[in-house]
This record gives structure tokens, sequence and C-alpha cells, in this order.
């Protein structure tokens, strides 16, 4: 036989096993390649060359030394159920482009601000044809050159409820490295040095796009072109009531292996609302991480809360807690406990008649019932011998043992007969031992 395992041993592969799995979530975690590889382009949480986590430790470290409003935070809901102050300023740095195009879908048939997958509709309008390549040869002068800002809503770009938030004091930043519907990034026939073209931010002159891009189409119209490459526009902005919409072609230049060159810095601080007056400086701002896979909805509470049933959550809290707590005290004397004193007899009356009924006839049974009849009498009156025979039968009027068959045991198994005691002797000779017995119990309590 197999001996027994002892518990240690039994335990011993659980622990290995949960071992291994401390040990890898303690390797991933102190990967730094992991925070590098696994978060897209343009996510503040990718340390690698293409993320942003320098600016928003610098602007985060910026926001630490301003009084009051100024903050740093990372946006992971839509505008329409997280509402942000009316003059923070929301960085959208190359959003996914399959979301965008089923954000687009969602514009363009009008149906609301979630599409089937439980994607928000309408953050950026438009297809986005060319995913995040470069589109070669598609340098525009659509939107060029110091247009007037007018109030015309940016075509296929905004939400209402962002637009409403723009017009409110609001600044979006898109930075885009592909097409974006109405709005075509391509790169410029002939690289040349880009140029600022607008009296703009006057600490920013210099940017070193890499590579360079270009802006174009329906979406430019009515935009100031602030930087050029060549003829074309690679930074534009939109004046929308109090606030603005600043598109760029060079997402790059705010990426960690950039954003020491040139102004790219100051630019940082300009998109952010660095400004010389107080208010600019203590600009709140957030990172839009939903573009890049890191969106959460609403729990159930914050949906009620959002409904005006806050004030009543917490009544129907308080008065639960006051029911419980009324429950636990106890008012007057103690219920008394009353133990379960119900025995097993009834159940173990039907086993040992099952087990009867299998092992004796009728006429076995019969015997036993009156030798039980017997003892108890002598047990009651401490008779003996015939006058213990006589006080039974007199008992038992009408009980004729000779009726009985031979005890079955008591006989030699070649001998023993076939035929019990018949159904109808055995009804009548029962029943005359239950009288026997009830006139005992009544003889007794006389």
């Amino acid at each position: 036989m197999t001996p027994a395992r002892s518990p240690v041993q039994w335990a011993l592969p659980a622990v290995a096993v949960a071992a291994y799995l401390v040990a890898a979530l303690v390797w991933v975690g102190s990967d730094r390649r992991a925070a590098r590889d696994v978060f897209p382009a343009g996510s503040v949480w990718n340390t690698g060359d293409d993320g942003l986590s320098l600016a928003f430790a610098y602007l985060s470290a910026r926001a630490s030394g301003q009084p009051g409003s100024a903050k740093v935070a990372v946006l992971t809901r839509r505008l329409e159920s997280t509402p942000l102050p009316p003059r923070a300023v929301l960085l959208r740095v190359e959003p996914d482009a399959d979301r965008l195009a089923a954000m687009a879908r969602r514009l363009a048939a009008g149906e609301g601000d979630e599409d089937d997958d439980g994607n928000e509709s309408g953050d950026q309008g438009g297809a986005a044809k060319g995913g995040k390549g470069d589109k070669a040869g598609q340098g525009g002068k659509a939107g060029q050159g110091g247009k007037a800002g007018g109030s015309a809503r940016p075509q296929a770009l905004l939400t209402a409820a962002e637009e409403e938030w723009v017009r409110e004091g609001g600044r979006l930043v898109l930075a885009v490295a592909g097409d974006l519907g109405t709005v075509e990034v391509g790169r410029p026939e002939a690289a040349v040095a880009a140029r600022k073209s607008f009296p703009i931010w006057p600490g920013v002159r210099r940017l070193l796009p890499d590579p360079p891009r270009t802006l174009a189409g329906p979406a430019l119209a009515g935009m100031h072109a602030l930087w050029l490459e060549g003829d074309a526009p690679i930074v534009a902005r939109l004046a929308l009531g109090a606030g603005d919409l600043v598109l760029l072609a060079c997402p790059e230049v705010l990426h960690n292996r950039l954003l020491g060159r040139g102004d790219h810095l100051a630019l940082l601080e300009a998109l952010a609302g660095a400004g010389a007056s107080r208010d600019d400086r203590r600009r709140p701002v957030f990172f839009d991480e939903r573009g890049h896979g890191a969106e959460e909805s609403a729990g159930m509470l914050e949906i009620l809360a959002g409904w005006g049933l806050g004030p009543l959550l917490l009544l129907l809290a308080a008065a639960g807690g006051a029911a419980w707590w009324r429950a636990a005290v106890r008012v007057g004397p103690p219920d008394r406990e009353d133990r379960d004193v119900r025995s097993d007899a009834v159940e173990l009356l039907d086993s040992l008649a099952d087990l009867y009924d299998r092992a004796l006839g009728r006429g076995d049974a019969l015997r036993l019932y009156h030798d039980s009849f017997v003892r108890t009498v002598a047990a009651d009156t401490g008779l003996e011998g015939e006058a213990l025979a006589a006080r039974a039968a007199d008992l038992a009027r009408g009980l004729s043992l000779a009726e009985l068959p031979a005890p079955r045991a008591s006989l030699p198994a070649a001998s023993r007969p076939e035929p019990d005691l018949p159904r109808p002797a055995f009804d009548r000779l029962l029943d005359t031992l239950n009288q026997a017995f009830r006139r005992w119990d009544d003889a007794k309590h006389r």
C-alpha cells in the first residue's frame, strides 16, 4: 500500500506555485523594460523614447510649487461624465487610431457618445485613414497664415461637451502623427527648418520635429498657423470662445527623446498655461489616456450620486446602521434558548424494525414481544417463576403461546418450517399483547 502523505508534503506544491507567481510579479514589476514596451507611444506611463513620462513628471513638479488649484493628473473618463475645470488644459497626444475611427463612425451617425463596444464617440472625428503612420507628399496650404480665429466649430474634432468646455476657457491640445478625419497629416516635399509664423508664446521659437510633418485638410479652416514647415502648417490654433484648440503634427517634440531639444520644454510649458499671469500658472493640466486604452467608467454609487440620489443613499446607510445597532442591543430579559432535546428514538425504532423484519418471522417477533412483556411485569412487580407466569397470563387473556411456531433459530436448518405464522393470527396475537401492555399501564396508575 502507498503510505499516506503528510500535510507538509501536500502543501509543498502549493507553496512552490505561490513562490513562482510572486517571483514573476516582482520580476515584471522591477523590470524597467515593462514601462518602456507595454504602454503605447504618447502615454504618460511610457518611460521609453516615445513616452510622455518626463513631461508628466516635469509638469507635476512645477505644479507642486504652485499654490491653489494647480495640479497635473491623468484623465481616464469622458468629459460628459467627468467635467474638467473651466480653465484646465487637456493634452491628448497620439490617441489610438482604431479607437478614433470607432468614435468617428458614431459621430457621423449622430448616435451619441458611446459606440457598440462601449468606446466613447466624438473624441476625435473622422476615420483614421493612415493610422499613426506618416503620409508622404501631402503637404498642404489649407488654413495657413494668420487667418482670424473665428467661432466656427472645428469639423468633427470635438464632441458637444468638449466644445462647451473649450468655450468656457479650456484648452484642448491634440497632437497626432497620422490622418484624423478632416485633418490630414503628411510629409513636406522638402526638408526645411520649422519657422514661427504667428506672435504667440514669446519663449518658444525653435522647434525641431523628427520626423517633420505637416497639417492640411478642411478642419484647418479658420485656424491660425503658428509654425510652418515650408508653406504648410505644423502647429495650428483655433480660438473658441474663451478657450482654444491647438493642433500639432509633431507629437514627438513632447516625447522623452526630444523634450530637451530646441524650445520643446518651453512649448510644453506654454501649452500647459505657463503664462505671465498668476491664473495661467495655476491652470490644472490633464493628460488624456483614454486614447491609449486606459479608460474607465463611473461606478454605481457615482452614477446614483450624479442623479441627485446621494442624500437618499446616505439616509439608507444611516437607517441600515441604526437598524443593525437596534438589533444588536437587547431590550428586557433575554429569551430562553430551548435546547433541541429531540432524541433519535424514532429513527432508531425505524431502523430496528427494518432489521427485525428481515431477520425474524412473525412468530419470532411475537415471541420476543411476549418476552419483553413478561420482563416488564417482572421488573415492576418483582415476581418470579409461576407467580410471574400467572400474572402475565392474567393480563394477556386469550394469548396462547402454543399457536406460535417454534423459534427458527432453535431448529436445525433441515427441519425449519417453511410457512410462517399466518397474517390474521399474527394480527390477533399482536393486538392481545398490546392490550396486555395497556392493562398493565392502567394497573400501575391505580
